[in-house]
């Protein structure tokens, strides 16, 4: 059992690099380093292969710009957290206008009507 490569890929000296679960990590790591200026003429990406797939030098720079598979994790962990965030967020809110209100009523000065008078008492809420 091998994998099937296209001898244009494997002309001149070649190196190989694995990323099992990982390919768009994989890709800009490896694109990364034939970017430096030192590498730059001495190593290019001439293809690759992922789950079968032949790609061309294109293709692997696609992947390259894929989200890694960390950089997913750490996505979906935050959409799991943000509608928690956010429920906290408009509670707090919602309990701090509550309590301004209620401190507005409750003290006479704060009245714009000096014949009403409206006093809570708190023991009874």
């Amino acid at each position: 059992m091998g994998w099937p490569v296209p001898n244009d890929l494997l002309t001149g000296p070649v190196a190989v690099a694995f990323g099992l679960d990982n390919m768009p990590g994989v890709a800009k790591a490896v694109l990364d380093f034939t970017t430096n200026k030192e590498r730059e003429d001495r190593i290019q990406v001439t293809g690759g292969i992922m789950t079968g797939e032949i790609l061309n030098a294109k293709r692997v720079e696609m992947i390259s710009k894929l989200p890694t598979l960390d950089e997913i994790r750490a996505q979906l962990a935050g959409l799991i957290v943000a509608p928690a965030t956010g429920l906290v967020s408009v509670i707090n809110a919602a309990n701090g206008q509550m309590s301004t209100s209620s401190r507005r009523i409750s003290t006479p000065e704060a009245q714009p009507h000096k014949g009403l008078s409206l006093h809570i008492n708190r023991n009874t809420i």
